[in-house]
């Protein structure tokens, strides 16, 4: 599914190169073309294993955000965990594609600072509803993240830099209509 992918197999496990090749991933979701609101403060995760996408992470990182952002908000996909925490919204397992793809068409910005992407499927399914992301630089990930093109590559487990970069996209609607529109044609 990626060229990361790719290259752990024949380091990892010894296959030979020529009996390898790199199929990128499609998306689940349709995304019907649509205007695209870049003036929102909503970021989205998306991801059922919490912990190796960095969930931990984004929620210690949107305490700094909500002191910077005023209405800034986060909606959490995927796990059910019983969590409370301002101006988080945990939505638990959502399997209806017409409602998660409501979720990636109000997202101002996706974020998954994950720890472990062979690919990432939720990206290109973030870039086909016009989201600028931010990923992690490693893995696979930048290979689907183009840096300050589509979106931002963070550190792993770097909260402070995670912070910044999306600060620095709630605040500048210009920039996110910018990286949403390259993201979108891929």
């Amino acid at each position: 599914m990626s060229d990361w992918l790719k290259n752990s197999l024949i380091r990892d496990f010894g296959i030979s190169e020529q009996k390898i090749v790199t199929k990128y991933a499609g998306t689940n979701l349709r995304a019907e073309d649509f205007d695209k609101n870049y003036d929102g403060k909503t970021v989205l995760f998306v991801g059922n294993e919490f912990e190796r996408k960095g969930g931990p992470v984004l929620l210690q990182t949107f305490k700094t955000v909500k002191k910077e952002i005023r209405g800034a908000g986060l909606i959490i996909v995927g796990p059910n965990l019983d969590f409370r925490q301002d101006s988080v919204e945990m939505k638990g397992g959502v399997t209806d594609p017409k409602e998660l793809s409501k979720f990636f068409r109000e997202a101002s910005l996706f974020v998954l600072p994950s720890f472990f992407e062979p690919f990432g499927i939720v990206f290109a399914e973030a870039f086909a509803f016009k989201n600028p992301c931010i990923g992690t630089d490693i893995c696979a990930m930048p290979e689907i993240i183009e840096q300050e093109k589509g979106g931002f590559l963070v550190p792993p487990n770097d909260p402070n830099v995670l912070a910044d970069r999306i600060i620095m996209r709630l605040k500048d609607q210009t920039l996110s209509r910018n990286m949403g529109i390259m993201a979108s044609k891929g």
